[in-house]
């Protein structure tokens, strides 16, 4: 995420009535391909693009037309600090945009999303392996044809949600074990293109417990795996840990975190 204090961003803002020409400069020096007009305050009142400027012009207005107040768009969309990658990444998909600004409360710009550089890590050789063959559910109510890793939270189904973050972190070759209802997930994901990334299945025709997805490996990567499960809901750094991973040498890294009990009982 582009931050305030960077350059570049500050030169996307943008004052109401300024001329067209003038966002067309903006939109060219932030290489953004958007702009923001902003208030004497800081505050975002709209986005403009190439297409607003074009359309502005198409409608009988010039290059030195004072009327971005009116050419912007005030109806868009943006995020706070706390929207996590996947997250971004599902409602650019959505609505098919490539941009979202980041506002505090006041609705100031303090960063901004982009696209190529959500999905723009360096290519990583790592692979991932994501078990997806869970029957059992503490989703329900699901209906019986929805295996669990499909249980949609935040509009798009948990298994999609950690496939884009994988391929957000630079993983362009993804595993799938798959069992129960196994075509559910093999029908949304097919070999992976529309999601960034090549997705392999490896079916199994017994369940053959945690580990077992491994022996079905035709052959094992050189480069360490990451193994998920598929049910996971999670906005872990998976470039710090391979990176932490390779940097000890280790034969083995697990990624944790703290896990809170509620017990049901007075403790002396």
């Amino acid at each position: 995420m582009e931050k305030l204090m960077n350059g570049r961003l500050k030169k996307l803002i943008i004052r109401p009535h300024a001329t067209l020409l003038d966002g067309l400069r903006a939109i060219n020096d932030g290489r953004s391909g958007i702009a923001f007009v902003c208030d004497a305050t800081g505050r975002v009142l709209g986005t403009v693009a190439d297409g607003d400027i074009r359309r502005a012009l198409l409608a009988g207005k010039t290059l030195d037309s004072k009327c971005l107040d009116s050419t912007m768009q005030h109806d868009f969309l943006a995020v706070d600090e706390s929207a996590g990658r996947a997250e971004v990444l599902d409602l650019m998909r959505a609505r098919e945009i490539s941009q979202v600004p980041v506002l505090d409360a006041a609705g100031h710009l303090i960063g901004l999303h982009l696209m190529r550089e959500l999905i723009g890590n360096a290519d990583r050789t790592n692979c991932a392996l994501i078990l997806a063959r869970r029957s059992g559910s503490p989703l329900r109510p699901l209906p019986d044809s929805t295996p669990k890793p499909m249980g949609t939270v935040a509009v798009a189904p948990i298994l999609e949600r950690l496939v884009l973050h994988l391929v957000g972190w630079g993983i362009r070759r993804i595993f799938l074990s798959v069992n129960h209802l196994a075509e559910v997930i093999e029908n949304h994901f097919e070999d992976g293109a529309r999601f960034g990334c090549q997705i392999e299945y490896l079916r199994e025709g017994v369940p053959l417990g945690t580990g077992g997805p491994l022996s079905l490996l035709c052959s094992f990567p050189t480069e360490p795996l990451l193994v998920m499960n598929g049910d996971l809901v999670t906005q872990v750094n998976v470039g710090r840990l391979l990176d932490f991973h390779a940097c000890g040498g280790y034969s083995a890294t697990f990624g944790v975190r703290p896990y809170a009990v509620e017990i049901p009982f007075g403790v002396a």
